[in-house]
């Protein structure tokens, strides 16, 4: 299955990355990264 990511969703992680990023820019790397592995194996496995 293809994952196909909108502008607003985008805008969303920016959003928490600097949300989180401004007590700790190494946990908001780490959350970002997690939602991608996350929408990642959404993508392969859908159900």
């Amino acid at each position: 299955m293809r994952i196909v990511r909108t502008a607003r969703a985008e805008e969303d992680l920016i959003e928490i990355w600097s949300y989180i990023a401004k007590e700790n820019e190494a946990a908001a790397d780490r959350t970002l990264d997690a939602l991608e592995r996350k929408t990642r194996l959404l993508g392969l496995h859908p159900q």
